[in-house]
């Protein structure tokens, strides 16, 4: 009878242990691993300035835009909704040295850009190239919107702008017509 006792008190006496012990060092394990960014991806943690970030659109998406960056500024042009037009340098590594090729970074933001223009489907888009030189560019930013599935009769590029448009192939003129007009 006590070794009957014994046997049924030992699993009791484990999960005991493990609750007091394993269970708090496995999750203090789990919550640094939270806090640790060894990849240079966001972490699966929210702060209130990431959770600021969030920017909702009418369709539904949402992307995560910062504060002070080109994407935030875009999303609220867009999301205000107001007709008129504006012009965003669209900034970082855009181009492979001196090729046409768009590098992954450019990519990246063009894809953000085509998350944010679906869901306003009355914003149309011109690339401005400052010069005849940068066409191949805007035309490879172009080709990449329509890739992300913005229809061609949206997009337009200018080239030989004036000086104050000078953002070789990316930067980008947004334009919402006033409501009822094509």
């Amino acid at each position: 009878m006590a070794t009957a006792a014994r046997v049924v008190c030992q699993p009791r006496k484990l999960l005991i242990f493990g609750i007091f012990l394993i269970l708090p060092l496995a999750f203090g394990m789990l919550l640094s691993l939270a806090f640790v960014d060894t990849t240079g991806l966001p972490t699966s943690t929210m702060d209130s300035d990431s959770v600021d970030s969030i920017v909702g659109f009418r369709n539904g998406a949402t992307l995560l835009a910062p504060s002070g960056t080109v994407a935030r500024d875009i999303a609220d042009w867009l999301n205000a909704g107001r007709p008129g037009s504006r012009i965003f340098v669209v900034g970082g590594n855009r181009f492979d040295g001196k090729s046409d090729r768009l590098t992954l970074e450019s990519k990246e933001r063009l894809e953000r850009l085509a998350v944010m223009l679906k869901a306003n489907d009355d914003v149309r888009v011109t690339v401005i190239a400052p010069g005849d030189s940068e066409a191949s560019r805007a035309r490879k930013v172009v080709k990449a919107l329509i890739a992300d599935g913005i229809g061609a009769s949206r997009l337009a590029i200018e080239t030989g702008s004036t000086a104050d448009r000078v953002e070789a192939g990316l930067s980008i003129l947004l334009s919402r017509p006033a409501t009822g007009a094509a």
